[in-house]
């Protein structure tokens, strides 16, 4: 677990915290030493919290749980061969991942399904989403892919295609991605 703070300057007021001690020291000096000392104490832990509440303290967890995006390429360009040996591929990768693994598809050709959305439910290759198979945008299934990712997973992308892409920009959205942390494997 990692922690900072959003707006680290405000820390700065700590400094006041020996001034306070002085003053009230002196403003407080008319009470029995127990009390004067319980009092002094509670102002300078107020005064240190409201101080740490200004400078935003955030904690963050890392993910445990893995979500891979299966993006399967429809064109026309993939041959029939290629096309049943990605699927076995999808098969294998599914019953060999782990219980806690997620795991999704998205189909594209010209435009990009969301087939099955991350999630430890089984795979299935048995399409229900219709694609346009005459053109190939490897960009925007890796946009759908990105949008449609579970919050606070590790998110893992494994795109097969034959790379002839005739729309978009694959290689700025792979960057893009893998800027954010998404692993993207061809």
């Amino acid at each position: 677990m990692a922690s900072f703070f959003g707006e680290p300057l405000w820390l700065g007021l700590l400094v006041m915290l020996p001034l306070t001690w002085w003053l009230c020291r002196r403003s407080l000096a008319g009470l029995p030493p127990v009390r004067r000392a319980s009092a002094l104490a509670l102002r300078l832990l107020i005064l240190s919290l409201l101080v740490v509440a200004l400078a935003r303290p955030q904690w963050s967890r890392s993910a445990d749980a893995v979500a891979t995006y299966f993006l399967v390429d429809l064109s026309e360009s993939i041959p029939r061969e290629q096309s049943e040996g990605i699927f076995r591929y999808l098969r294998d990768a599914a019953e060999a991942r782990p219980s806690q693994a997620m795991s999704g598809i998205v189909y594209f050709g010209s435009d990009a399904a969301c087939e099955q959305p991350p999630s430890p439910l089984p795979l299935s290759t048995e399409r229900q989403s219709v694609v346009s198979r005459n053109g190939t945008d490897i960009s925007q299934a890796l946009r759908l892919a990105e949008a449609t990712f579970p919050a606070n997973v590790r998110r893992r992308i494994v795109l097969a295609t034959d790379g002839n892409q005739n729309c978009g920009d694959a290689l700025t959205e792979v960057e893009r991605l893998r800027a954010q942390g998404v692993q993207v494997s061809v």
